[in-house]
């Protein structure tokens, strides 16, 4: 039946080969099922059943590393935009994600502090903009005065200006584009 999965069946493996593959060798799980002609769902019951431990991804992205004498390809040096926000990597931190990342705000707040954060306490970016994280430009805040310093600055000077500019360049780039299809001999519609 052509476009379907392949059919696993479970299968009941040895703990000295699961240990073996997965804890001495470092395998991953898709790896042992390739080697064993199973899922990797199986392998990973197979695991637990025998009492095991699962890495986690933080765990898994360390041992990477350690194999292949550093990080991907895709590297960025730990640094990356999550959604409106920078994150970092932050190994160790007390409250880091799964995958070992910080807000960047709060940690550069917490250095400024000399202290950790605690989840209650907010970061208020004074000026509006998620991706400043100059210490100048945060504020440690309740979250109910959170509430009301969000309120204040959606309407202040500084955002409007900011909203401004993004359309300004907005048209600027269209007039851009416009002019470069002209230059190729194309008609602008």
């Amino acid at each position: 039946m052509q476009g379907q999965r392949p059919y696993y069946p479970l299968k009941i493996l040895d703990r000295e080969t699961l240990d073996k593959l997965y804890t001495r060798e470092g395998l991953s799980t898709r790896s042992i099922g390739l080697t064993l002609h199973s899922s990797p769902n199986i392998i990973a019951r197979n695991l637990r059943d025998h009492g095991i431990h699962i890495r986690t991804s933080l765990e898994n992205s360390t041992l990477w590393c350690a194999k292949h004498g550093g990080h991907g390809k895709t590297w960025k040096g730990g640094r990356c935009k999550s959604g409106k926000y920078i994150k970092v990597m932050a190994n160790g931190h007390p409250n880091a994600n799964k995958y070992g990342y910080v807000l960047e705000h709060r940690l550069v707040l917490e250095q400024q502090l000399g202290r950790f954060l605690v989840k209650e306490e907010q970061v208020h970016h004074i000026n509006g903009i998620k991706t400043d994280n100059r210490p100048e430009n945060l504020k440690l805040v309740s979250p109910r005065d959170h509430n009301i310093y969000t309120e204040l600055c959606k309407n202040c000077a500084i955002r409007r200006e900011v909203r401004v500019f993004k359309w300004q360049i907005k048209q600027l780039n269209e007039q851009i584009r416009a002019l470069n299809l002209k230059l190729a001999g194309m008609e602008v519609s």
